[in-house]
């Protein structure tokens, strides 16, 4: 137990270790009578334990209210401006604090409303998903920007709204979970015991369980291992050594990390087999609702959600037209994707005209008055700068006192402007806070993200980058029986994930080049010259 205290007004601050829980309250007295004040008080949390009788110490599992009982009772009220108060802090940290962006009001751009609008919105697509609940496994099917994501969110609020039902939704991508999590603030949507959706990337989430069901130990999470830790525990259920009763009562101990009306998984064809069948077992399949992205595999081989799942168990919607990108953007995408034999089937939404593409050559921090341009654009359009997109290739971005930083952003930061970093792990935890920050993202975390302007930093150099990464890991066993080409395999991986960067844009997609002549320089330009109304090319030469 750990109790700090300071002196009066001085500003030392004196500390007590002490197990003994009478020798810790003897010193909060001591300094009482000499007129000291407590600010800091550290609560210990006791993992393992199911109750602890010590005020100032809470079990595991704890509430909120066990958490605000036990500051309290170490830290007696006070009076401020006619008010009782409880602080834990001197004035000029307070003040610094509140003062940060954690404090800072969420205020919903409007593009934000545009999608908090779209949430509300009821389809057919949503009738059908709550419809199948406890009827059949439902898999929503259909290409980048279809509009997937949505449409399960929207059945998750309809789900609250009108059943005070509890969804999970689960996401292998911390930027696109912050996103999310933005939107759902902004809508004041809850995610407690009392219905509401709680979005969770699926690792934290199936480790959270690997330690409820006696897999693994709080703190000894081993990414390399994660599959075979969940077929460890599906092993472990399917033996008997873990019945129906144990998951129930863990779902009953810990109702707002386990208990849910329905989970909803987005990009689920990544799934790993062994985490796969883990959710089968953990929850009915017929209350799961899976996102299949055709075009988007990226981690091997598609999980297969439909093993032992017979035909009549199962639901399957298809989603074709493209809902996010106006007509232009969705129009340069088609014949793209043509132009290098991907079969994408992408179909232009003609509801939505307009849209523009935009070439240039060079990194983003030599396009300063194309940026402002863009800003002026879009704050004519009664867009922020949130509502932006920056995506970066893994070359652009460094390392500085175990932090990482894009080069854009510390251009962005150099010209005046504010940045939400995404390709530093601990920022992506977070939502931005502000709506006057420009969003960065690395190629690897934007699936799933939407921007009114999208910018593709150095295209080709992450168009390359997924192309050595496939040769460096070879032929799958399947890809050798198919007689495939890993050169070929390995082109044609690539240019999916560029797909899944294109697809991001609502209004604008600018394409920045570093080599005019790799692959991907050559097609973006060939696609230009075909669809000069649609593409602004500005690169300062002509590819030979």
């Amino acid at each position: 137990m750990e109790v700090y205290y300071s002196r009066g007004a001085s500003k030392g601050w004196h500390s007590a270790t002490d197990q003994n829980v009478e020798q810790a309250h003897a010193l909060k007295d001591y300094f009482a009578d000499r007129g000291g004040r407590p600010y800091v008080h550290r609560c210990l949390v006791m993992q393992g334990l199911d109750s602890v009788e010590v005020e100032t110490a809470i079990a595991s599992g704890f509430t909120l209210a066990d958490f605000l009982t036990a500051v309290c009772a170490a830290s007696p009220l006070g009076a401020w401006h006619g008010k009782y108060t409880l602080s834990s802090c001197g004035q000029d940290i307070a003040r610094g604090a509140v003062a940060s962006r954690l404090f800072e009001p969420l205020v919903p751009t409007s593009l934000d409303r545009k999608r908090m609008d779209r949430l509300l919105q009821k389809g057919s697509r949503v009738d059908q998903l709550l419809a199948s609940n406890g009827q059949a496994f439902t898999c929503l099917r259909g290409h980048g920007g279809t509009g997937k994501t949505v449409t399960c969110l929207q059945a998750a609020w309809r789900a609250f709204h009108d059943h005070a039902e509890r969804t999970l939704v689960l996401t292998y991508n911390h930027a696109l979970a912050a996103d999310i999590r933005r939107l759902l603030a902004l809508m004041g949507v809850p995610s407690g015991d009392e219905g509401g959706i709680k979005v969770q990337t699926a690792m934290s989430f199936f480790f959270g369980w690997l330690n409820r069901l006696g897999v693994t130990e709080p703190g000894q999470d081993s990414l390399e291992q994660y599959d075979e830790l969940c077929r460890a525990a599906v092993a472990l259920i399917d033996g008997g050594a873990i019945g129906a009763a144990d998951i129930l009562k863990i779902k009953q101990d810990w109702p707002g990390q386990f208990d849910f009306d329905r989970v909803m998984i987005d990009e689920a064809q990544d799934s790993p087999a062994g985490e796969v069948a883990l959710l089968k077992r953990l929850y009915a399949p017929q209350s799961i609702v899976i996102s299949d992205g055709l075009d988007q595999l990226v981690r091997g081989e598609r999980a297969d959600w439909f093993a032992g799942i017979t035909r009549d168990k199962r639901l399957v919607l298809s989603e074709v037209r493209c809902l996010r990108m106006k007509r232009n953007l969705a129009v340069f995408g088609a014949e793209l994707a043509d132009c290098v034999g991907l079969n994408l089937d992408i179909a232009p939404n003609d509801k939505a005209g307009g849209g523009r593409v935009i070439v240039v050559e060079g990194a983003w921090s030599a396009q300063r008055a194309l940026h402002d341009e863009l800003a002026r654009d879009a704050a004519d359009a009664n867009n922020e700068p949130i509502d932006s997109l920056f995506c970066v290739p893994s070359d652009a971005v460094s390392w500085k006192g175990g932090h990482a930083q894009s080069d854009i952003a510390r251009a962005l930061d150099s010209w005046g402007y504010e940045t939400w970093d995404g390709v530093d792990e601990g920022v992506r935890q977070d939502f931005p806070r502000s709506t006057s920050q420009f969003r960065v993202v690395n190629y690897h975390s934007c699936r799933g993200l939407e921007g009114w302007n999208v910018i593709l930093e150095r295209l080709d150099a992450f168009w390359e980058e997924r192309r050595k990464d496939k040769l460096e890991r070879g032929l799958s066993d399947a890809e050798r029986d198919s007689m495939q080409s890993l050169e070929d395999l390995a082109s044609r991986e690539a240019w999916r994930w560029v797909f899944i960067a294109l697809t991001r844009p609502l209004d604008t997609l600018v394409i920045t080049l570093g080599d005019l002549s790799s692959p991907l320089s050559r097609e973006i330009v060939r696609v230009a010259g075909a669809l000069p109304d649609i593409v602004d090319n500005r690169l300062r030469r002509v590819i030979g």
